[in-house]
């Protein structure tokens, strides 16, 4: 009888912490862009893929960003503009001094994939260059 209602608290006790769930924005690290580079006023572009090389937005120096986790050199972020990708050295633990972010870094080399942002290869479809009209004599 001991050895059944044991099992039946332990079993008690194994769904109770499995079930204990944490809240989205507990998992998340705030920081701040960083400002120390000296111009206050320059935004710092934000991606909306670390595979497109034009910025997606900016966001205002000081500004809070919450940080979803590392990829390489970025950091995927979220803020009050939605969310991206930011350089590394961007984002700072302080609001007044650079103090860098203690992200866990990804084991392995940073490969992003790129696929789907390169042109497709196979053929292309012949497209005439002019509409020439030929007339024979």
């Amino acid at each position: 009888m001991k050895l059944c209602a044991m099992r039946r608290l332990r079993y008690v006790l194994l769904v109770a912490v499995c079930s204990i769930q944490l809240s989205a924005d507990d998992a998340l690290e705030v920081g701040y862009v960083d400002c120390s580079s000296g111009d206050k006023q320059r935004p710092t572009p934000v991606f909306s893929n670390p595979c497109i090389s034009r910025p997606a937005g900016s966001l205002r120096c000081g500004e809070q960003v919450k940080v979803l986790g590392r990829e390489g050199p970025w950091l995927k972020i979220v803020s009050t503009g939605g969310d991206g990708y930011i350089g590394v050295a961007s984002v700072s633990q302080k609001k007044d001094r650079f103090v860098p972010l203690d992200v866990r870094v990804p084991s392995g080399p940073y490969a992003p994939d790129c696929s789907a942002f390169r042109p497709k290869a196979g053929k292309v479809a012949a497209r005439p260059t002019c509409a020439e009209k030929v007339s024979h004599l």
